[in-house]
């Protein structure tokens, strides 16, 4: 599993997150980040498939 997080929780962008244009697209998938704490509790107690890698960044 990789994640972003941040020390204090962050909604995520408003819809709409990405728009098809003719010359290209914009892209912004910034999704909502409930805080560090929270993934790391995920990470320490309710990851349970096996060995599996996680990272934080």
């Amino acid at each position: 599993m990789t994640k972003s997080c941040t020390v204090s929780p962050r909604e995520g962008s408003s819809s709409p997150r990405y728009v098809d244009l003719q010359l290209g697209s914009i892209n912004s998938m910034q999704l909502t980040n409930l805080d560090f704490n929270f993934y790391l509790d995920y990470a320490l107690n309710g990851h349970k498939y096996g060995n599996d890698n996680l990272f934080f960044q």
